[in-house]
């Protein structure tokens, strides 16, 4: 799929993928890695972040959940919003 989607996968990740046969071993990793990559972004300073699903919304899901429960450690002092409410905000504006 990589080849096909012409892009590039972290030598990291790769060496976790590598030895799972099932895609049922790789979903909980997609959601820990992914959930790693949003917080990153969030901690930068990033407001809005976008999922394209295809299809599988249980690793989206499983990633707003856990940005939901680290959402108290992004907590704006000017309006004491956190980074979480204002992505869901803006989700429910777009």
């Amino acid at each position: 799929m990589i080849k096909f989607c012409k892009t590039r996968v972290p030598q990291e990740l790769m060496d976790k993928v590598k030895p799972m046969v099932e895609d049922a071993e790789m979903k909980p990793l997609g959601i820990s890695y992914g959930t790693e990559m949003c917080l990153k972004l969030l901690k930068s300073g990033v407001e809005i972040l976008h999922f394209y699903t295809l299809n599988a919304s249980f690793v989206t899901q499983g990633i707003m959940n856990n940005l939901k429960e680290s959402a108290y450690k992004f907590v704006n002092m000017a309006d004491g919003q956190t980074v979480f409410d204002r992505a869901i905000e803006n989700l429910a504006t777009a």
